[in-house]
């Protein structure tokens, strides 16, 4: 069954409210460790997979969307349109919470927003976020994309452990985000802008680095690149 864009729009829409709702959430309340702060999100990617990845793919996160742009797997309008929704799941999320905790609290974990170690130089910052989110896209499209993988079953599941293992590896470094959204929703509602350009633009380069790299890694001779 086809889907019309205004309902995928929408699918990713909620969706994406309902990823930053959890993975903010589970911050501003304060009481989960890192553990628990990587499961969140990884568990809500993987329940919408299941349920709703029929109908809009359940990007979430406009660095994906850019991935299958740029693998001709979606057109410039719908990828506008995805963008459109995702940010403002997004950023819908983070006033909600913001709302319902008082900016008082919130502003104990900044928000929830994304930000570097005191270590860590920008630089290094974008290039951790970018491979995050070359990992992310060489998993997507190697078990939800790729048509000849016999495990496409598994995608929920590879996806969503892909995320948790993410941000457990990298989110005391620089905060594990690989999504422009999950930064920009938080950093509006709260006012951070530290670093925008790192989270908002290291996942971008990841995608259009993953969708080559995933090209090659699966081409073969006398294949055709999926």
């Amino acid at each position: 069954m086809q889907h019309t864009l205004l309902k995928r729009s929408i699918v990713e829409l909620l969706g994406t409210f309902f990823l930053i709702f959890a993975a903010t959430g589970v911050i501003i309340n304060k009481s989960f460790d890192l553990l628990g702060i990587a499961l969140a999100p990884g568990i809500v990617v993987t329940i919408l997979i299941i349920t709703s990845g029929h109908i809009s793919g359940i990007h979430l996160n406009p660095a994906v969307s850019f991935a299958f742009l740029l693998a001709k797997k979606m057109t410039v309008q719908e990828f506008l349109v995805y963008c459109v929704a995702q940010f403002a799941g997004a950023t819908a999320a983070a006033l909600t919470l913001r709302a319902a905790f008082t900016q008082s609290v919130a502003s104990q974990v900044r928000n929830g927003v994304n930000t570097l170690a005191p270590s860590v130089t920008f630089v290094q910052g974008f290039l951790i976020e970018s491979v995050l989110t070359i990992i992310l896209v060489l998993v997507i499209f190697s078990i939800a994309v790729d048509k000849e993988n016999p495990r496409a079953s598994w995608a929920p599941l590879a996806v969503g452990l892909t995320i948790v293992v993410n941000i457990m590896a990298m989110g005391p470094i620089t905060g594990a985000c690989f999504n422009p959204v999950r930064w920009f929703g938080p950093a509006l509602a709260g006012g951070y802008w530290e670093n925008a350009s790192l989270y908002l633009l290291a996942p971008m380069v990841g995608a259009a680095l993953g969708v080559p790299f995933f090209r090659y890694l699966s081409s073969g001779a006398g294949d055709k690149p999926a």
